[in-house]
């Protein structure tokens, strides 16, 4: 528990992360709102929805109470893994079909994702400077910024990744403790 608190207090204190947190945010939420609605075409018109939607479909029947499934019909899936759309049922409690609270997710993930880069760099490099390169690369990645845009697990991908290979090593720098090796599990 004490690492969370170091890690709130760096994201305090270093106003270099912040503005990398802020940019990583800012450029998906944009990007989402802004920039793909005026000048791409929108994924649902190319007709290859099925992937896309599943993980939103699956969000849906879970806040409707009729389990880990993409259809009522349906059997469940077992094919998905369940943790990005559990994620998607509790940051969208009130309708999963309403965009926003998928980009805002997203956004979110990809602020956290630069912060769990730059803590698994400093830890590895131990110098700043190389943390905040891979902060601000994780932050600009064409790609994930794209991703910000549909419902894919690799959005949480890039933030549980690098979260478990920090908590890993943590374990075995330190004086290894259960819960930190129990993180690091759940985490991978």
């Amino acid at each position: 528990m004490s690492s969370v608190f170091k890690s709130l207090s760096l994201l305090v204190g270093q106003k270099a992360l912040l503005a990398i947190c802020l940019l990583a945010f800012l450029s998906r939420l944009l990007f989402c709102l802004v920039l793909y609605p005026v000048y791409f075409i929108h994924y649902s018109s190319v007709g290859d929805t099925y992937f896309l939607d599943t993980y939103r479909e699956i969000a849906i029947q879970l806040l409707a109470g009729n389990g880990y499934r993409i259809a009522p019909t349906l059997p469940p899936v077992l094919n998905r893994p369940p943790g990005y759309a559990v994620l998607l049922t509790l940051i969208s409690p009130a309708s999963p079909r309403a965009e926003i609270f998928l980009f805002i997710g997203n956004a979110i993930l990809g602020a956290l994702a630069a912060c769990a880069t730059y803590r698994l760099t400093l830890k590895l490099c131990g110098e700043r400077k190389n943390a905040l390169l891979a902060a601000a690369a994780i932050a600009i990645f064409p790609f994930l910024i794209w991703e910000s845009k549909v419902s894919v697990p690799e959005n949480l991908l890039v933030v549980l990744l690098p979260l478990s290979i920090y908590y890993a090593l943590d374990f075995w720098d330190e004086n290894p403790k259960g819960y930190r090796a129990l993180i690091a599990g759940c985490l991978s």
